[in-house]
Order: C-alpha cells, then structure tokens, then sequence
C-alpha cells in the first residue's frame, strides 16, 4: 500500500464515525469518542503531527494493508504520519464512507467503515477506497486509540515499457 492511501483512508474514517458513535454510545462516552475522532480528524487534515499523536495510546499500534506495514509506538506512528502527510496537500481530503458500524462499552469503543477517498497531490486528484477499523480505549478518563488498521486493495505496479 503507497503511504499516500493511509492519509486518505484515516481522514474519511474520522469524519463519518463521530456521528454513529453518537447515536450508538451513552451520551458521555458518544460526545468523548465524537471529540476523538474530531480531533484526529482535524489534525490529519492541517497535518498537525502533535494532535494526530495525542489521539493514540503510547504503546498503540497502527496497521495499514501489506507486509510490514505495522507501526507500534508513539514513535514509528509519528514517522509513519510524517510520510501520510508527504503524499497528500494539505486541506484536500474528500471522504465518502458508504457504510460503518460502531459499538461502545464503558472503556472500549471499536469502529469499522468502508469509505471513498478523494485528494490532491500538486494538482493531481485522486480516488481509492479504504476500509477502516479502529479500537479506542479509555484509561484515566481520556479516550485514545488501541488500535487502528487501514486497508486497500491498489494494483501492482507496472514496470515502464520502453519504447519501440
């Protein structure tokens, strides 16, 4: 999976999920997972590295699709963010999740969507679907993430052919 999927994927998630956890959560616990994932979200989108970390757990570990795409800890999440933040411009993000699901306990929230992402790169737009799914946890009264996995389906890269 190209980083620049990630950035698309994790923004479309947040800005969909807030208003079902509302809906499916205690009041309290629905505005706290609301204000969560509006907080990444808003992050995600100025590219705010500092806001985006605050959301995760210390020891969280963010998953995307192929091999070896598994960051643990504050800091191969914040190195993973950094290359999110390279393959997108900021203020791009274009999200349309057409399904999601979400469930809510006294410490544990999971989340999970099907979303359609549009961006830009330097002029370039461009679209992919991501589903998403994600595990908040509440420890000393702050909601942060467990867990968070991204995955898309993207077609190998072709080699160039020369030309005849």
């Amino acid at each position: 999976m190209n980083d620049r999927f990630a950035g698309w994927l994790l923004a479309s998630f947040f800005a969909v999920s807030a208003p079902a956890m509302a809906d499916n959560a205690a009041m309290t616990t629905g505005t706290a997972i609301q204000a969560l994932l509006s907080k990444h979200d808003q992050a995600l989108v100025k590219q705010d590295l500092a806001g985006v970390l605050d959301t995760f757990m210390v020891d969280a570990i963010l998953l995307g699709t192929g091999p070896g795409e598994q960051w643990r800890g504050t800091e191969a999440i914040k190195d993973a963010y950094q290359h999110f933040f390279a393959d997108y411009d900021a203020g791009s993000l274009n999200i349309d999740c057409t399904w999601h699901s979400a469930g809510t306990n006294d410490s544990l929230t999971w989340l999970t969507a099907m979303c359609w992402f549009t961006d830009y790169l330097k002029n370039e737009k461009r679209e992919f679907a991501v589903n998403i799914s994600a595990v908040a946890e509440k420890q000393g009264g702050e909601w942060r993430f467990r867990t968070f996995h991204f995955s898309n389906v993207t077609a190998p890269e072709q080699p160039e052919q020369a030309a005849p």
